[in-house]
């Protein structure tokens, strides 16, 4: 049983033959959600892009023109720690993290969209310092499940 459970929640493996890497349903889910997500953000889903492997990331791009013109938001996303606001350098890859939304790995859309409202506005108390990483992370197949309602055909 426990070792049912150990591979149940192992979301770290790093070998992408695991049994979970590349589910069709999750990332149909996981489309769907970031989605819904850029959709409360005003922006369309060609502003992001997804990595269904151990682990899943997701990256969605989005301006802060208040910063100045060549300065943007880039909202980081993992299936370990959930969401994260970040600025980006000058390459895709160079991302200084601002700070965590913490909370659930999977916050409603709308619950993103105030937490980018809020670190956009300067309110750098929303900006938590970790990921709030819960133990057990979440299994592949628990995410897919909560991600099922954003599942869209692909």
């Amino acid at each position: 049983m426990t070792e049912q459970l150990a591979a149940a929640t192992d979301n770290t493996h790093p070998d992408s033959t695991h049994p979970f890497a590349n589910d069709h349903e999750f990332r149909r889910g996981l489309v769907g959600y970031l989605g819904a997500v850029a959709d409360a953000l005003g922006v369309g889903l060609e502003s992001c892009t997804i990595d269904s492997n151990l682990p899943a990331t997701a990256y969605l791009a989005l301006e802060w023109p208040q910063r100045g013109p060549s300065v943007d938001l880039a909202m980081l996303w993992d299936e370990r720690c959930g969401w994260a606001a970040a600025t980006e350098g000058r390459t895709i890859e160079d991302f200084t993290v601002l700070g965590y939304l913490g909370g659930a790995t999977l916050p409603e859309p709308r619950v993103v969209a105030q937490f980018v409202a809020a670190v956009r506005g300067g309110d750098s108390a929303v900006l938590q310092a970790e990921p709030s990483i819960t133990w057990p992370v979440l299994s592949r197949p628990k995410l897919t499940e909560l991600l099922s309602e954003y599942q869209q055909p692909m």
